[in-house]
This record gives structure tokens, sequence and C-alpha cells, in this order.
């Protein structure tokens, strides 16, 4: 059964030198998704100052969101992974083997 996942985050206030970012200088925030194992695939750039992002319909399985905060200058920043896994749910296969002895 397909799930639905919402990746949140706080936008940044400082820039990697330490020294205040601006909100206005933020430009949004890029949102990708892969399967574990698997290269990630760009979903959005979320504007500023959206702080999430609703992707529905995914399938059992151990996924990864990968978030980049884009300045008004296209700089980027390093890159945070969110690891999530979305539990199979399924009933159980079918017996296997089964069989039948008459005495």
């Amino acid at each position: 059964m397909a799930k639905s996942a919402t990746v949140t985050w706080d936008l940044p206030k400082v820039r990697e030198s330490g020294l205040p970012l601006k909100s206005s200088d933020i430009q949004g925030v890029e949102v990708a998704l892969a399967v574990i194992g698997a290269d990630f695939t760009v979903l959005n750039i979320v504007p500023a100052p959206e702080l999430e992002l609703l992707v529905p319909d995914l399938e059992a399985g151990d996924w990864a969101f990968r978030l980049v905060c884009l300045d008004i200058s296209d700089r980027r920043s390093a890159e945070v992974a969110v690891p999530f896994t979305i539990p199979d749910e399924t009933p159980p296969g079918l017996v296997t083997n089964a069989g039948v002895t008459l005495s």
C-alpha cells in the first residue's frame, strides 16, 4: 500500500562561514528523493519561506530525502540526507509446499 511522506526543515540563519544569513537571501530548498542505494531525483525547489514538501504514493522500502539550501545567487549548501522507511504492510504471502497425505 502506497504511503505519503512529508519532509520538513528549518532554514539556516548563518552561512558556512558562520556569518548571518538574511532570510531574504534564501531562494529555497532543493528536495530530492531516492530509494536507498539509487541515485537521487530532484523533485522540486521549494521557495522560501515554505518549510515542507508532501510526496504522495511511495511504495514500501528504504528511502532518503536530500535537502540543499539555495541562496539567491544559486550558491548551494552542503547536502543533508534524511533516511526513512515505509514499512511493508501487505498481508503475508501464500503458504507454500502444502500437501495432503491420505491414510
